[in-house]
């Protein structure tokens, strides 16, 4: 029988990946792990609004992934609308 996994757990394995110990155990190089952030975006924008429009990287300190709005995002920025108040979804 499949593992059964709840809402909540899929979070804790999300986190863990992205933020926590688990990413040292998982993502070798950069590479791998900026393509796991940048698809975790990607699945993000497909179901609440926008576009990736940069692959995940930390050039400048932390790690970014670039999300702009498009015809899926609802006027008011939807799902992003509460981050990075100094950028812009639409242009």
């Amino acid at each position: 029988m499949a593992k059964q996994i709840a809402n909540t757990e899929l979070v804790d394995v999300v986190a863990a990946l992205l933020v926590g110990r688990a990413s040292n155990d998982y993502f070798d190089t950069a590479d791998k792990y900026a393509a796991f952030m940048t698809d975790i975006a990607k699945v993000i924008c497909d179901h609440c609004g926008g576009q990736v429009t940069s692959v995940a990287d930390n050039a400048f300190g932390p790690w970014l992934v670039g999300i702009s709005g498009d015809e899926s995002t609802p006027e008011d920025g939807g799902i992003w609308q509460n981050y990075d108040a100094e950028g812009e979804l639409f242009e």
